[in-house]
């Protein structure tokens, strides 16, 4: 048993209790005994156990037999221990949420917490390499991973409450008709049941922009719904047309034509006004307001305005236009490379070794930057694959020594990172052209970057 303060609790990853003080076990009413290896869930609930680490905020807590009693709890984390310090009675007032917390199933992976990214990763890298293992043995093996990274999921997600917190927009260069394409495409099978059609225009090449190719897609998806089963009471339009265009000279352009309703469309053009309303609660509000600021964080331009008649409102989306992208022969077999990956979680180098092993690629896995600087001396590499944050410091630490030592390397390293918002990782984005995989990224991307390298 973990020795802990007089109101601690101390909780595991799996969200199991390790360690109980006395007072904290007097309100649970409950001996520390009975409280160790139990799930902190059955005792404690509240904004404060999806609060930030250290700041302090309201919890319940479930007193055995005597029902619940309200407090306040601090959580702080060290290493793989998260401490809970308990206080009896007495609240911290909470400010009320600006929005509901949108928890949606299309959003989860992308926005649960950073401890959940990299089980999720090997979820996804074991159970393709299942498709392609040799032996039965060895997919019994990969099969086995993936249960095993299931069983971290559910756990961590039992344990932080699953709470969701907003995408930061991450721009790259993506081409504009392929996600508009997709997005039509999931769009008509939501929306074909209820007799509303959506219709998609594509000029005959790529369209370059650089956006965040999710928040695109999912900005796209809530204009639609906002234009159509949203507003069912004042305006339901029936026809909706999805254009690209190029012009040159010009901002690539996403336009939205929305008409085939025999309501006036007014009520659906000042829907969709550039204006806040604070006095505005619904989920539709909220989520076209949320697409919009994330948009305009990355420099795009919103407009409304409606044809000659009346009788269809348009959106326009100016988006930021990007380079082509230098074409890679995907077809052909990729050079061995000799490849250093970096990364503390010690599943995530199983998995690029596996995973790049496939390709005939030789991978060196290192867990700190202290055995990284070792291997970088006494060892001859072609790339590098690094997790931004380590335990014992960041990757940019190790790559101020060792770009002047092997500047070889300086176009061949490929970032790995769960927490793109933070300002280190948007201050080294700034600085170069590295690429980036935001965690959970695919078995394909992984690849389709090592390509990139051998062309």
């Amino acid at each position: 048993m973990m020795r802990c303060g007089m109101y601690e609790l101390v909780v595991d990853l799996r969200g199991e209790i390790v360690g109980a003080g006395s007072g904290a076990a007097a309100l649970l009413r409950i001996p520390v005994d009975q409280i160790v290896g139990r799930p902190v869930t059955r005792f404690l609930r509240g904004p404060a156990m999806v609060a930030a680490y250290g700041t302090a905020a309201a919890v319940t807590i479930k007193a055995h037999g005597r029902g619940n009693t309200q407090g306040t709890a601090l959580r702080a984390i060290d290493g793989e221990r998260i401490h809970i310090t308990l206080l009896p009675g007495g609240s911290v007032p909470v400010a009320a949420p600006a929005a509901p917390r949108l928890r949606t199933i299309e959003r989860l992976v992308d926005e649960v917490v950073r401890d959940v990214q990299n089980p999720l990763t090997g979820i996804m890298g074991f159970a393709a390499l299942a498709q392609l293992a040799p032996t039965p043995h060895r997919r019994r093996y990969y099969l086995d991973q993936v249960a095993t990274q299931a069983q971290r999921c559910r756990r961590l997600l039992q344990s932080l409450d699953a709470s969701v917190r907003p995408i930061t927009p991450y721009a790259i260069s993506t081409d504009l008709s392929e996600q508009a394409g997709q997005t039509v495409s999931t769009a008509r099978l939501q929306l074909e049941g209820h007799g509303i059609s959506v219709e998609l225009s594509l000029p005959k090449g790529p369209v370059w922009v650089e956006t965040d190719p999710k928040l695109l897609g999912d900005a796209l998806v809530c204009f639609i719904h906002r234009g159509t089963l949203g507003l069912r009471k004042e305006y339901a339009a029936r026809d909706v047309m999805v254009r690209v265009t190029d012009a040159p000279g010009h901002a690539p352009r996403l336009t939205l034509e929305l008409s085939g309703s025999d309501t006036p469309n007014s009520a659906l053009l000042e829907r969709f006004s550039n204006e806040r309303h604070p006095s505005v609660t619904s989920l539709s509000d909220i989520e076209y307001q949320t697409a919009c600021d994330a948009l305009r964080e990355q420099a795009c331009v919103l407009k409304t305005s409606s044809s000659a008649d009346g009788e269809t409102v348009r959106v326009t989306v100016d988006l930021p236009r990007a380079t082509a992208p230098r074409l890679v022969d995907q077809t052909r077999t990729p050079v061995p490379l000799d490849i250093l990956a970096i990364d503390d979680d010690a599943m995530m180098g199983e998995l690029y070794h596996e995973l790049l092993g496939v390709s005939g690629h030789t991978v060196t896995s290192c867990r700190t930057l202290r055995s990284a600087r070792e291997a970088l001396r006494t060892q001859r590499f072609d790339a590098v694959i690094a997790d931004f944050f380590l335990s014992d410091g960041t990757f940019p630490e190790l790559w101020a020594e060792a770009a002047a030592q092997h500047p070889e390397l300086t176009d061949r390293v490929v970032l790995i990172t769960g927490n793109r918002s933070h300002a280190q990782v948007r201050e080294w984005l700034q600085r170069g052209r590295t690429p980036v995989l935001p965690k959970p990224f695919t078995t394909q991307a992984l690849l389709s970057q090592i390509t990139t390298l051998t062309a």
